[in-house]
């Protein structure tokens, strides 16, 4: 049986292009990514929690489970090379490339 990654749960950014990304060595501190947030979607940077670990999920017969594990640090290259995971108010989000999109996990 072929392994099936869940497309649309975790992250939505493949750790490739983070790598790629991560080799731009354009790190935020975690201040900086919840004022980025903040002024690019308008969430209150008080209430902006950072997450650093994603995940990847995969189909196993009729169950969803667990498939990669990875530690990511908020990054920005340029408005749309960057990548953020954080939280707002019991929400899961994601800024991939400017895009923002919910983390389902």
């Amino acid at each position: 049986m072929e392994l099936e990654i869940i497309k649309g749960m975790g992250t939505n950014m493949s750790e490739d292009d983070y790598q790629h990304l991560a080799d731009t060595e354009w790190e935020l501190t975690e201040d900086s990514a919840k004022i980025l947030i903040n002024q690019t979607f308008g969430f209150e940077a008080s209430r902006i929690r950072i997450v650093l670990v994603v995940k990847t999920y995969r189909r196993e017969c009729h169950y969803t489970k667990e498939h990669q594990t990875f530690t990511r640090k908020p990054m920005y290259c340029a408005t749309d090379f960057n990548y953020v995971r954080f939280d707002v108010a019991g929400w899961y989000y994601e800024m991939v490339d400017g895009q923002l999109y919910q983390y389902y996990c």
